[in-house]
């Protein structure tokens, strides 16, 4: 296996080791700022994760055997490539396309490329601070080659070129430029859109525009500028409607506790072994029934365990901003219902002394702030199924002990302790996801045994 392919392998091994390592705090972290997750961010992510991984293989690897390093010198002197291009063949556009000191400048720009448009697309960052952090990514490079990996080496191994710092900022610094620009085609693309669909649903002369339905949470509207900080920022405190649970929520819930689960037991078993080495100096080769082991098992199950007794919602309700809830009676649910619907009509007319005004009004005291209150001004969910309760006070009956309980027993905790006493873990995982899938909301076993249904918990404005 050559250098290029080992630094590759080794950038996608390790980049998909961190993104799995990482994902449940990534996702939490989205589902509180944007109040959802899509695929194509995930796969953004994850991509940059290994491309941060390529860097570092593709500029440091593979490393030299100690007893055969030749220090390299530093070349200190700006645009020296210059010089280093007349050297070979300029005789016309072939020969510099295959002349290696123009090759070498282009790889180091396009290395750094990715940066930029990564910055932009996954943090909104603009030009500027793609090229200050490119410029300084590649200085922490440039420098760990000089220092001959920070005093690992007795000295450089590889060359510390202020060239291809230059490069490196350079192809930052375009990233962000592409990247921009996508953002603008896009902003415009989307005010051309929405100028055309303004003219075709135009209001008649006399007739009433209506207030304007409120917007959507900031994360779509931040896409929809192409990623543009600024736009994020502008709508974060934007109020949004309750979202309806989907199943794909419920499964990504799902992955997230077992994902939890599973790392944080192989930490404490981990940390243990280590620390039976420290004292006794010898490490088992047959780590089952250990305490190491029992420990990792048992301890992460006391851990999910409490925190759905205490919070009602295990480790994957918290990343994903879901909650069970008991499901209130279907005459409390209908009466509910209805009085929004009748609230609504009301609000359009003027000066109505009928009872629906005060339906009406009561429906707009809704406080986005404290989640108090009837959501119904706001209207139906855009995406909400038929008969899907979009009034978070229609059904926010919190589990009590013994729920919470049931709850725990048919997600995380039923694998856990099924998984602790035998080996039908994975059937277990499987009844689950079938259950999920195939129910009404993706309520599954855990809304069965607990006779309740899960709903959004992502606050509905963001400050």
């Amino acid at each position: 296996m050559n250098g290029q392919v080992l630094s590759a392998a080794v950038a996608i091994g390790v980049g998909i080791l961190i993104a799995v390592a990482l994902f449940v705090p990534f996702v939490y972290a989205n589902y509180r700022r944007r109040g959802h997750l899509t695929l194509l961010r995930t796969l953004l992510w994850t991509a940059f994760l290994i491309y941060a991984m390529a860097l570092w293989t593709y500029t440091l690897l593979p490393l030299p055997d100690p007893a055969q390093i030749r220090c390299a010198p530093a070349q200190l002197t700006p645009f020296q490539f210059l010089a280093d291009v007349r050297t070979f063949d300029t005789s016309g556009p072939r020969a510099l396309l295959h002349n290696p000191a123009v090759l070498q400048v282009a790889f180091n720009i396009l290395l750094f490329l990715p940066l930029g448009i990564l910055l932009r697309w996954l943090w909104g960052r603009g030009i500027i601070w793609s090229t200050v952090l490119g410029f300084a990514v590649s200085l922490c490079i440039e420098t760990t080659q000089l220092t001959g990996l920070w005093g690992l080496y007795p000295c450089a191994y590889r060359l510390f070129d202020v060239d291809d710092l230059m490069a490196n900022t350079v192809g930052a610094l375009l990233g962000g430029v592409l990247a921009a620009a996508f953002a603008l085609l896009r902003r415009l693309a989307a005010g051309t859109a929405a100028g055309e669909a303004g003219m075709s649903t135009a209001p008649e002369a006399g007739a009433g525009a209506g207030p304007s339905p409120v917007t959507a949470d900031a994360g779509t509207s931040a896409h929809a500028a192409g990623g543009d900080r600024s736009a994020l920022e502008s709508s974060a405190g934007t109020a949004r409607r309750p979202r309806p649970v989907s199943k794909r929520r419920r499964v990504l819930g799902a992955v997230c506790d077992l994902l939890f689960a599973t790392l944080l037991s192989t930490t404490i078993t981990v940390t243990i072994n280590l620390l039976e080495y420290a004292l006794t100096g010898e490490l088992r080769a047959d780590s089952s029934g250990d305490l190491g082991t029992a420990l990792g098992i048992w301890g992460t199950v006391a851990v999910t365990g409490l925190l759905t007794l205490f919070t009602g919602r295990t480790p994957g309700d918290h990343t994903v901003a879901i909650r069970y809830a008991s499901a209130a009676p279907a005459d409390s649910r209908t009466a509910t219902s209805g009085a929004a619907g009748s609230g609504t009509a009301s609000s359009g007319a003027a000066g109505s002394g009928t009872a629906g005004s005060g339906t009406a009004a009561s429906a707009s005291s809704w406080d986005p702030a404290s989640g108090t209150g009837s959501a119904s001004a706001l209207g139906p969910a855009p995406d909400a199924p038929a008969g899907m309760i979009t009034d978070p006070t229609a059904s926010a009956h919190a589990l009590s002990a013994p729920g919470r309980i049931l709850r725990w027993l048919g997600g995380i905790g039923g694998y856990q302790l099924i998984s602790a006493t035998g080996s039908l873990g994975f059937l277990f995982l499987l009844v689950g996801a079938v259950f999920v899938l195939a129910m009404e909301r993706g309520r599954g076993l855990p809304g069965i045994l607990s006779r309740s249904e899960p709903q959004d918990a992502v606050p509905t404005s963001r400050t």
